[in-house]
């Protein structure tokens, strides 16, 4: 039976494994998916109105779940990282992040959508429980929890990217007093600087903004951050979350024979082969062809580009 290996279980992974499952429904073809998270196929872009409440519960983010994947004859294994591929054999090196046992799997055909993984800056640290990101559904969570259980009057989110804005308008929804940080000239630097100002002007009556100042230290007391330091002031503070951008998850295929750009998105054509035969990539872990540019560039970054 050919097996065919799907390293990542969010959009780009799910969708290929079920559209793969209807292509070859009556084929005895196996498919194996391998996510080193608890969760499939959510909706991140849902994750801010979970915090404010508009989503109710986090269950509503998943659009299916392991035993529905299942039952369409799509094996999920969760809380599985891989650490290693070997395309000359064809196997991959498959880690239980739980028990930390590692396995071999071999392969007939390789998927690769490992999304991408939340930049984290030298001022953070794991040890931080009032310091967040927000990629994932676990994070996610993690930020509803620390709400819940504690007093949050003032929240700072460091970066006014996508992200960024959405975090500081569910902040606001729910009474928070909310800055942002952000170390350009404007919020979302993908947009020309007036629309940014247009956009700037709607909420610049509930959020706090502070342009071109680069956070140097977050300030801390019995374990909590208390305070951000900036090259320009201090800021009180009782939650910090930061969405200063994103990366590909790709460190694990470091000197792989794979074809990546600088920022480590993988090269990828038309048909999504990467240069190793048998080996596929999607979602923002690759490359995507730029029709303005005309060149395949990174999700992460229009700067990164071939």
């Amino acid at each position: 039976m050919k097996r065919v290996v799907i390293i990542g279980g969010v959009a780009a992974g799910m969708s290929a494994a079920s559209q793969l499952r209807r292509m070859k429904e009556k084929e005895e073809v196996e498919i194996l998916v391998l996510e080193k998270g608890g969760d499939i196929s959510y909706s991140a872009c849902g994750m801010p109105y979970y915090l404010s409440g508009v989503v109710k519960e986090k269950d509503d983010l998943i659009a299916r779940t392991k035993q529905e994947f299942e039952e369409r004859n799509i094996s999920v294994h969760l809380f599985h990282e891989v650490k290693e591929v070997n395309h000359t054999k064809k196997y991959i090196v498959v880690q239980n992040v739980k028990t930390q046992a590692e396995k071999e799997i071999t392969y007939d055909e390789l998927i690769i959508a490992t999304g991408t993984a939340a930049v984290k800056p030298n001022f953070m640290s794991d040890n931080m429980p009032n310091v967040c990101t927000l990629k994932s559904l676990e994070d996610s969570e993690r930020i509803y929890t620390y709400l819940q259980a504690h007093s949050v009057e003032k929240v700072t989110i460091i970066g006014g990217g996508y992200v960024g804005m959405e975090v500081a308008e569910a902040m606001k929804a729910l009474g928070k007093e909310v800055r942002v940080i952000e170390q350009g000239k404007q919020i979302l630097s993908i947009l020309d600087q007036e629309m940014a100002e247009h956009l700037q002007k709607q909420l610049d009556d509930d959020i706090l903004f502070h342009f071109e100042e680069e956070v140097e230290a977050l300030l801390h007391s019995d374990g909590s951050v208390t305070h951000v330091q900036t090259n320009r002031q201090t800021y009180q503070t009782d939650l910090v979350i930061v969405n200063v951008g994103v990366r590909p998850n790709t460190q694990f295929l470091e000197r792989n024979g794979l074809r990546m750009l600088e920022n480590g998105a993988i090269l990828v054509n038309e048909k999504l082969e990467t240069n190793v035969p048998h080996i596929y990539a999607a979602g923002d872990c690759a490359t995507s062809y730029h029709r303005v540019l005309k060149k395949r560039c990174s999700y992460c970054s229009w700067n990164h580009c071939q």
